[in-house]
């Protein structure tokens, strides 16, 4: 166990031209190596403060809350690093791992079995990775399209027509889940509880009546704001309100 954790949380080191070896990644990633966590946690934001967003170092980031012990810290960063890039395996084994560690145990409604592998599939890329898949398709069909209009084989056009069809159902899944997951990412539309032993209210009041209590770490939805309370929504969709100050959204 203790060597499938070492292996888990085994540094993304990534090589980059804009981070040279005395950068403020590399810094932390050498602090990270020496147990210094807060020193790397700290170069780590700095990165992410003066270079911007980058997965590797969210990633790296979530790394070193976790072994700080502030899971709610290390899950928040996990998912950023995630939403940049849903495909990579470390990052979704280091995210499921620290899940794994919260209160809070939320399942999601079963659903009928062909839309959960949807939903699985549009989150298993990037916003832009699916933007050029369907461009790409929509290229692929529009040269079908031009060998379907010159050719005066009949056993030909049917074959190409197919080709067309299936290129037109690739392309427009491919932006419609391009859409999807933008608009999940640039509204930011979830959050990470960070209070210890919150208790979601039925009004955006603390007179409110008490609905359930939750945990750091749990990833809520955020439906709507009033004043300083967030109405959320959980994986099983029940739903309260909550102090926004309570709450950090991915």
């Amino acid at each position: 166990m203790i060597q499938k954790i070492n292996i888990l949380f085994t540094l993304l080191l990534i090589t980059s031209l804009s981070w040279g070896q005395d950068t403020a990644f590399t810094k932390g990633n050498e602090q990270y190596k020496e147990g210094n966590y807060n020193e790397a946690i700290s170069n780590y934001e700095n990165v992410l403060k003066n270079e911007g967003e980058a997965a590797s170092v969210y990633y790296n980031l979530g790394n070193a809350y976790f072994k700080k012990g502030d899971l709610a810290s290390a899950i928040l960063n996990y998912e950023r690093a995630y939403r940049l890039n849903p495909s990579d395996k470390d990052i979704r084994a280091n995210l499921a791992y620290a899940n794994a560690q919260k209160v809070d145990k939320i399942e999601k409604p079963q659903r009928v079995f062909f839309f959960r592998w949807i939903q699985l599939l549009v989150e298993e890329f990037h916003s832009n990775t699916w933007a050029y898949i369907g461009i790409a398709f929509w290229a692929v069909l529009f040269i079908f399209l031009t060998l379907f209009i010159r050719t005066f084989s009949e056993k030909k056009r049917k074959i190409f027509f197919s080709f067309i069809l299936f290129s037109l159902l690739i392309s427009l899944f491919s932006f419609y889940a391009s859409y999807s997951q933008y608009s999940v990412n640039e509204n930011k539309t979830h959050a990470i509880v960070f209070a210890q032993n919150i208790t979601a209210k039925s009004t955006p009041s603390n007179n409110g009546t008490d609905l359930f209590i939750l945990h750091p770490g749990t990833k809520v939805k955020v439906l709507d704001k009033v004043g300083n309370w967030y109405k959320i929504q959980l994986a099983d969709e029940r739903e309260g309100w909550l102090p926004a100050k309570e709450v950090v959204k991915i």
